[in-house]
């Protein structure tokens, strides 16, 4: 009975041996507590008149399905009545324009306003992006450009 239960013993621990070492092994394991890269572009701020722009890009980098800009828009003198589905556009490096495809973000008016102005992905994806705004506070074109440095 002794060798018996010293066989059992063994056998236990030969197998959580190997699940250890094949745990340890496994290459298909998700990564923990190890920060992926993540690349991402400067939040740039201006004035275009009297009012203070500042956008964020966001989800460029990887398969998302809607490029992101974060706009925020300040003032304290004039209305904040741009259509920004209108009057913003995303332009590559050979110039062709892409409009807006949603505003997500706060109504016409007031003199702060602040929402996510979505994209369809640039395939293939250009190595400068600029977010044009036309006919925006003053008759200007006014820009933000990005260099991208997309993986291609």
């Amino acid at each position: 009975m002794r060798n018996k239960k010293i066989s059992i013993f063994i056998f236990m621990f030969i197998i959580l041996a190997v699940l250890t070492v094949s745990y340890f092994m496994d290459d298909n394991k998700p990564a923990q507590n190890i920060p992926q890269p993540q690349k991402t572009l400067e939040t740039k701020t201006t004035a275009f008149g009297a009012v203070n722009v500042t956008v964020t890009p966001k989800n460029l980098f990887g398969n998302n399905k809607t490029w992101n800009f974060e706009i925020v828009l300040d003032t304290h003198s004039v209305e904040l009545n741009q259509d920004l589905n209108q009057t913003v556009f995303l332009v590559d490096e050979k110039d062709n324009e892409y409009k807006p495809i949603s505003w997500e973000g706060d109504s016409l008016g007031g003199h702060h306003r602040s929402g996510i102005l979505k994209f369809q992905p640039i395939n293939p994806p250009p190595s400068i992006i600029t977010l044009k705004f036309k006919d925006f506070e003053d008759s200007d074109t006014r820009a933000f450009m990005w260099i991208t440095e997309f993986d291609k």
